[in-house]
């Protein structure tokens, strides 16, 4: 009896080992060399020989005119589209550190209290404090796959908030210059 039982835990402890739930991600080597922009000869017209690119450049510097800069502010202040572009970013900062603090011991305290008397006996007073700790302990990778999914959703919509932005001062400009 004791024999089976040591056999099957063992059998199970082997099973355990080989299993591999979460994995880190590694990335194949991918040979990019001549996809986009290589340089491939010195008369080829696709060479950069200069490392600035126009997107990295702050809108002031590319609209120098001071009454464009001013109308590209209002514009920037009361578009909803920023606005709620903005407010986006501000949610979901808070639910990364909502994911961020999944991490964390949790407590409940929950005072109570209760008076009572009978046939005009004096009252009796009760007193209770529980308090409650729980930890939630990442086996699977739940929590830690929250907090990635909350820190991709932040730089999306971050990104997505300078679209918009861009999209302003284009249309602004546009029609400035129209």
């Amino acid at each position: 009896m004791n024999m089976k039982k040591l056999m099957l835990l063992a059998a199970g402890a082997l099973l355990m080992t080989s299993c591999g739930i979460y994995n880190k991600y590694e990335r194949p080597e991918v040979n990019t060399t001549g996809l986009v922009r290589d340089v491939q000869s010195n008369s080829d017209t696709l060479a950069v020989s200069d490392t600035t690119s126009f997107g990295n450049l702050a809108w002031r510097t590319v609209f120098t005119d001071p009454q464009l800069q001013s109308l590209i502010e209002l514009g920037l202040q009361n578009n909803t589209n920023m606005l709620n572009a903005a407010l986006n970013v501000k949610m979901v900062e808070d639910q990364l550190k909502v994911a961020k603090l999944a991490f964390v011991p949790g407590f409940t305290f929950s005072p109570q209290g209760t008076i009572a008397s009978w046939d005009g006996n004096p009252a009796t007073k009760t007193y209770s404090l529980p308090i409650t700790a729980s930890w939630n302990i990442d086996l699977f990778g739940n929590l830690l796959n929250q907090k990635r999914s909350a820190q991709m959703a932040l730089l999306a919509t971050k990104d997505y908030q300078l679209v918009v932005q861009t999209k302003v001062i284009s249309n602004i400009a546009n029609m400035y210059y129209t």
